[in-house]
C-alpha cells in the first residue's frame, strides 16, 4: 500500500465562521444574505455579536493589482472564531445562530 504525505498541518491555520449580511437594499424577501458589505455595516454587525458575548473581527476583502486591473476593495466581512477543528467551529456556529438573529455560513478553514 502506498502512503502519500503532502506536508504537515500548519498551526497558523484555523476554522472560522463567516457571518452573512441581510440584503436590505433589495425589497425581495427571498433575496439571499450576502457575505460582503460596507465597513459601517460590518462594524455594526460585529458590535451586535460582541454584545452577545462573541468576539467578532471585521476584515477587508481586496483584489490585488494585476496587469490590467487596479487593486481595490470588494467590501468588508465579519468572522467569528479561530477554532482548531471543524467540530469546534460548528459548535460556535450553533452558538452564534442561537445568540444573534443573523445568517451565518458554515465553518470554513482560514488558511494563513
Amino acid at each position: 500500500m502506498t502512503t502519500i504525505i503532502r506536508g504537515a498541518v500548519d498551526p497558523a491555520n484555523f476554522w472560522t465562521v463567516e457571518i452573512n449580511f441581510p440584503s436590505e437594499a433589495n425589497p425581495d424577501p427571498d433575496t439571499p444574505a450576502i457575505a460582503l458589505s460596507e465597513r459601517a455595516s460590518a462594524e455594526a454587525l460585529a458590535g451586535e455579536l460582541s454584545r452577545a458575548g462573541l468576539t467578532a473581527r471585521v476584515e477587508e476583502v481586496t483584489v490585488p493589482a494585476t496587469v490590467d486591473y487596479a487593486p481595490s476593495s470588494l467590501g468588508w466581512r465579519v468572522r467569528v472564531g479561530q477554532a482548531a477543528t471543524q467540530a469546534e467551529s460548528d459548535a460556535l456556529l450553533a452558538r452564534i445562530v442561537a445568540a444573534v438573529d443573523c445568517s451565518a455560513r458554515p465553518s470554513t478553514p482560514d488558511l494563513r
